[in-house]
């Protein structure tokens, strides 16, 4: 048995995908990835989940840009929002605000984002909480009470503001991606986790435009919070495009 761990396989504006697992349910949060890559991690994991379900936090094609392949290929269920599953022109089960799925209980939250009803996902199992975040221009107080005492935050930091603002960008782009339905810059990522955090939390920065961020920027502008809102010692990832981030065991 493999234990129970997350990982995100991919993160960024190419494709995303994440997993949960305890070895026998998998959950899947979304799947904007091929199946030749999906399935390479199970197969190099020696995963043989009894039972996978993928939620899909909303529509847009680096999240859901498969979904129809997995439909066809994996022996799993589709869990979304309802508008989300039109949207994505696809058949499944819609996600209610709390579910059950083997050990593990989800919540959907809803989040600022122009697409038809995103989501974020915040997971518990065993007492341990897990978020995973991306994809909003601003951040809600109930988003905040869902995700504060998480051990694992997976949580967008897409751009560095002034990156984007002197970047190459046309304008319209600029205030889309700056703007409340957008995608949270570093310090609004920042000043979430300092909010959020608490005991050991690891924290994996996710979502990491190439054109207007970088890792070391972004972890740097989160540390710097992080130590001035007392936390010592701040464990700050960064997942990447191609490799995703370590496995984090639960």
């Amino acid at each position: 048995m493999p234990g129970t761990f997350f990982k995100s396989l991919a993160s960024g504006s190419s494709g995303n995908c994440s997993v949960i697992t305890d070895g026998e349910f998998m959950l899947v949060i979304d799947f904007g990835i091929s199946l030749k890559r999906f399935t390479a991690f199970l197969n190099d994991e020696g995963l043989e989940p009894d039972s996978i379900a993928l939620m899909i936090s909303h529509e847009h094609s680096d999240h859901a840009g498969n979904v129809k392949l997995f439909r066809k290929k994996i022996s799993g269920e589709i869990y979304a929002r309802r508008k989300t599953l039109e949207a994505c022109g696809v058949s499944g089960y819609a996600m209610q605000e709390n579910m059950a799925f083997g050990s593990f209980s989800v919540s959907s939250v809803g989040v600022s984002h122009d697409a038809v009803d995103p989501v974020g996902f915040v997971i518990e199992r065993s007492g341990r909480k897990i978020s995973v975040v991306t994809d909003l221009g601003t951040v809600s107080e109930g988003l905040i009470d869902a995700m504060s005492g998480s051990s694992i935050i997976g949580i967008e930091a897409n751009h560095d503001l002034e990156m984007l603002m002197n970047g190459r960008y046309p304008e319209h782009l600029k205030r889309r991606i700056s703007g409340p339905k957008g995608h949270l810059s570093n310090d609004q990522c920042a000043s979430l986790v300092a909010s959020v955090y608490s005991g050991d939390a690891r924290v994996i920065l996710m979502h990491l435009s190439k054109e207007n961020n970088r890792p070391e920027i972004a972890r740097n502008t989160v540390i710097s919070a992080m130590v001035s809102a007392g936390i010592s010692s701040p464990d700050v990832m960064v997942a990447t495009q191609e490799a995703g981030s370590d496995k984090i065991f639960l």
